[in-house]
């Protein structure tokens, strides 16, 4: 399987990658489908567009945030010399060296945890629900 698909360009930037095309092809089919579905089923079709908002919303974040949970123990570590665990990798961007920082994998492109988003993005969706009937 590709990883990338490779845009010449004068930056660096190797283009987007296949992950990334797939996720935003299916949201694209989401926001085609669901607006259709919602009227079959007798709801407000205009509410499909705050599902998927939320749903993309809660993927990203929650996967990002669940993955900061799986390297926890790498991001904060006892390392002799420095101030602190917990205060020296959240006021520094690489953290420890030789170790992830927690800015740097909150930002970086990689490290998506799936049922982070998925858990995310439904907790999202169920609040939204709930809150607008």
């Amino acid at each position: 399987m590709l990883d990338r698909i490779y845009i010449p360009n004068p930056f660096g930037w190797g283009g987007p990658s296949t992950f990334s095309i797939l996720m935003m092809i299916a949201f694209l089919v989401g926001t085609y489908l669901l607006p259709r579905e919602f009227k079959r089923r007798g709801l407000v079709p205009e509410a499909a567009d705050w599902v998927v908002f939320l749903g993309v919303m809660g993927t990203l974040v929650g996967s990002k945030i669940f993955f900061i949970f799986e390297i926890w123990d790498q991001i904060f570590v006892e390392v002799p010399g420095f101030e602190g665990k917990y205060i020296y990798p959240i006021t520094h961007w690489n953290g420890f060296p030789g170790q992830p920082g927690l800015w740097n994998s909150l930002f970086s492109g990689g490290g998506l945890v799936f049922y982070g988003g998925y858990l995310t993005s439904m907790i999202f969706i169920l609040i939204y629900m709930r809150k607008n009937k």
